[in-house]
């Protein structure tokens, strides 16, 4: 296959290297268009007010100086790649999971949503931060993708994607995971100025300082009631999982509720 590689760690993170090398010894072809730089949680921002800058470090490999998804708008609206040129393009392996909640926020899979809204078909591939500062299992991640590639490619289609998420103990069994809600239990801290003078005084000088306490522990799973195991469970229980994500939302069964109301004067 044609694969483009992006992700949301960086050109030069080991993850992107190492799926590269995997997959170019199961015989694909690899160009790749990331991030210059550290971009996680980067959403599916697109940059507007600013210039971009794509670099060209060697033959098919390009850095670029917006998000995840400039890598992929602003590469082929320019004219740089075309979608011809292409049968998939992968994002990742990221440094860490892309499961449940994680995937509004994840830069990884929204360099894949960006994939599929421009008309390719993508797959979005992350493995679990490992404990105790060990290495990341990379490439056990970047074989399973090879070696099932030809299962999950015809998954991806005009409106969705392939995401993977890899546990660092993996059994090397898979299956599909729903998505469900994770409690982070961000606490932000004041780390400068105090609540009760920012609240005492409106001014432009007047501020504090925030930011967010480490987490000693995982996140939590908010129980909802769902119908099927999730993604975050079946890491857990150190099984891969694997999901079709929608690109555009699929419609609330509210929206029949909604249409009873059209058309209603105030």
């Amino acid at each position: 296959m044609r694969i483009l590689l992006t992700n949301d760690d960086g050109f030069d993170s080991e993850g992107i290297k190492i799926l590269e090398e995997v997959l170019k010894s199961y015989g694909h072809k690899i160009s790749v268009c990331a991030p210059s730089h550290q971009r996680s949680a980067s959403s599916q921002a697109v940059s507007l007010r600013e210039s971009v800058h794509i670099y060209s470090y060697s033959k098919n490999h390009y850095h670029c100086s917006g998000t995840p998804a400039d890598c992929l708008l602003y590469s082929f609206r320019s004219g740089l790649f075309d979608v011809a040129d292409f049968d998939l393009v992968i994002s990742g392996i990221n440094h860490g999971l892309n499961v449940s909640s994680d995937i509004l926020y994840s830069g990884t899979v929204s360099a894949a949503k960006e994939a599929v809204i421009i008309g390719i078909r993508a797959i979005a591939i992350s493995t679990q931060t490992p404990p105790n500062n060990s290495q990341f299992n990379f490439e056990k991640s970047a074989i399973f993708l090879a070696e099932h590639l030809d299962d999950f490619y015809p998954l991806c289609t005009k409106n969705s994607l392939v995401n993977i998420n890899v546990p660092h103990h993996s059994n090397g069994a898979w299956n599909t995971g729903s998505l469900g809600f994770l409690d982070y239990r961000d606490a932000a801290e004041v780390t400068k100025g105090t609540l009760d003078e920012l609240k005492l005084e409106s001014s432009d000088l007047n501020k504090i300082t925030l930011g967010l306490k480490p987490l000693s522990h995982g996140p939590v799973l908010i129980d909802h009631g769902y119908e099927s195991i999730t993604d975050y469970e079946l890491i857990k229980n150190n099984r891969i999982s694997v999901s079709i994500i929608e690109v555009l939302p699929a419609i609330s069964a509210l929206q029949d509720k909604l249409l009873k109301l059209e058309g209603s004067v105030l």
